[in-house]
C-alpha cells in the first residue's frame, strides 16, 4: 500500500521481468481499476487477475490498455494461469 492507500492485493513473479497481479474480491462488479493501473505505470509487463467467489466461468474485461481476468480461486493455482489464457 502507498501513502494514498492504493494497494493490489497479491503480487507474483512471472517470466524475465514480469509479475503478475491478483486483487481478490467478493463482488467482481465492484472491481476499480485504480490501484491497478497505477502498479502498471511502474511495473508494465505482467497479467491482472481478480478473484471472486461469485465467477463461475472465467472471463476477461479491458480497462483502457490493461486487460483484467476474473476468475473464482478455483481457477488459480500456485503459478495464476490456467488454460484459457495461455
Amino acid at each position: 500500500m502507498d501513502k494514498t492507500g492504493r494497494e493490489v492485493d497479491f503480487v507474483i513473479k512471472a517470466k524475465g521481468q514480469q509479475v503478475d497481479t491478483i486483487e481478490c474480491k467478493i463482488n467482481p462488479d465492484n472491481y476499480e481499476i485504480g490501484s491497478l493501473a497505477f502498479f502498471r505505470q511502474n511495473y508494465p509487463g505482467g497479467k491482472n487477475y481478480v478473484a471472486s467467489p461469485l465467477v463461475k466461468t472465467p472471463y476477461q474485461k479491458r480497462f483502457g490498455k490493461l486487460t483484467v481476468r476474473f476468475c473464482n480461486v478455483n481457477h488459480l493455482t500456485l503459478n495464476p494461469t490456467f488454460s484459457k489464457w495461455n
